[in-house]
């Protein structure tokens, strides 16, 4: 705790955090209140009490907001009063109760309750009568199909209360699914297990409307659950057989991508070794490479992702060819050209940027990529194709260099006097422009 600020300490204290549950082993979801607004927070530590990951939906720039210490600090007093309790009275009395009850009217009563609550029956069914059952990836998806239809019924709509509830649910109907596949990752029959339920679950986190992100914290937390595991295995041979399983579907079909398989594996790839890493960027890139990003619906995303990938990983020199540029992306455009320019593959560049000021529809839009031509030409001392690009940059620019490098250029004196004319005009308008906005 000594490394929070004191500051940060004195406002979390002021928030109120309520149905804080440990989804998994050290990682904790709770709703913190903080007036009458209310965030979904998670937080996971590791066996040495360290901060691993963290999260809130109130949207604050800081890394470590208020409502993460105030759940920190709810998860530290929570551990500290767990002290084992001399002679609870109630729990005594209530073990005495049940030891006295009749058998027959325990059942009878049991009956009833479940009954009553459906998401109870489910539970009770889980628990009690599916102790032996192999499932299959139609199992799993109907059971947690089942999950929602006992807590919401029909409805299209759930209460955050609601949603806390499926996810409990969904916690005792997977486990076993999971702890299976963590045992046995290179078994792709568990893996398939286990698919069906990231597949299940993210359907239902699109088609049930509610403020709260438990569903999505949920199957973070199932796919952290793997990373750790993964991360145990031993043999590179094993490792790259339990990757494969989440990389070979990442592509669904040609327009569907499985965009959590792709994220988780960067994931995996940033806590992973050289060779590992290396290994499974090779199989990224190459399945990329393979296939037409734009006609994906995610197709924006994927390329960015592999494209960030590979540049963080300094690997960029390799693939260079890989990567296209994505209309009207200009921060991404700018990057990859860039990249280009630095590692001398010049032509290309020059492509890339033509490409895209054909399909800008306003100039101003073509500014970047004019400058990356300039640097071009530049570079190659080719003043004809200069000096077209500094007559149109000179018109929103008015930079003085390249008014004198273009003037200088321009042997025919009509020609010359027309662009001079035009610039100037363009200029004065500017002006004048200004002006009026004054």
């Amino acid at each position: 705790m000594q490394i929070l600020p004191k500051e940060l300490l004195k406002k979390a204290a002021k928030n109120i955090v309520r149905e804080c549950d440990e989804i998994d082993k050290n990682y904790f979801q709770a709703y913190v209140d903080e007036g009458s607004a209310s965030f979904d927070v998670a937080v996971s530590l590791n066996d040495k009490k360290e901060i691993v990951t963290h999260s809130c939906d109130c949207g604050s720039k800081t890394d470590f907001c208020q409502h993460k210490a105030a759940l920190l600090l709810y998860i530290i007093k929570e551990k500290q009063g767990k002290q084992p309790s001399k002679g609870n009275k109630k729990e005594s009395r209530l073990k005495d109760l049940i030891d006295e009850v009749d058998a027959e009217k325990l059942k009878s009563w049991i009956k009833e309750i479940l009954a009553r609550n459906k998401d109870l029956e489910l539970a009770f069914l889980y628990q009690f009568g599916n102790q032996q059952k192999k499932y299959s990836p139609a199992d799993i998806e109907q059971l947690t199909r089942d999950a929602v239809k006992a807590v919401i019924k029909s409805k299209k709509r759930a209460e955050a209360s609601e949603v806390k509830r499926i996810a409990e649910l969904w916690a005792e109907v997977h486990d076993t699914v999971v702890n299976e596949y963590c045992a046995q990752l290179t078994d792709q029959d568990a893996f398939l297990n286990f698919d069906a339920l990231v597949k299940i679950v993210a359907e239902i986190q699109l088609t049930i409307a509610t403020t709260s992100n438990r569903i999505k914290k949920y199957l973070e937390s199932q796919l952290l659950k793997v990373a750790d595991h993964l991360q145990q295995l031993r043999t590179d041979e094993s490792w790259t057989i339990a990757v494969g399983y989440f990389a070979d579907r990442i592509i669904v079909d040609r327009h569907k991508l499985r965009v959590s398989y792709l994220w988780f594996l960067v994931d995996v790839i940033g806590v992973s070794n050289g060779e590992r890493k290396t290994a499974v960027i090779n199989k990224l890139v190459g399945q990329y490479a393979g296939c037409n990003p734009i006609e994906f619906f995610d197709g924006s995303v994927y390329t960015e992702t592999i494209f960030n990938l590979v540049t963080s990983n300094h690997l960029f020199e390799t693939y260079y060819n890989v990567f296209k540029p994505i209309r009207f992306n200009n921060d991404y455009n700018s990057d990859l050209i860039g990249r280009l320019i630095q590692l001398g593959h010049l032509n290309l560049a020059e492509t890339y940027c033509q490409e895209q000021i054909m399909y800008n529809s306003r100039e101003e839009y073509n500014h970047s990529y004019y400058q990356f031509l300039k640097e071009i030409y530049s570079i190659e001392r080719d003043n004809g194709k200069l000096t077209e690009v500094l007559k149109k940059m000179s018109l929103y620019t008015f930079d003085f260099d390249d008014y004198l490098f273009v003037d200088g250029q321009i042997e025919d004196k009509a020609e010359r006097k027309k662009w001079r004319n035009k610039i100037f005009a363009k200029a004065r308008q500017g002006k004048l422009s200004d002006g009026v906005g004054q």
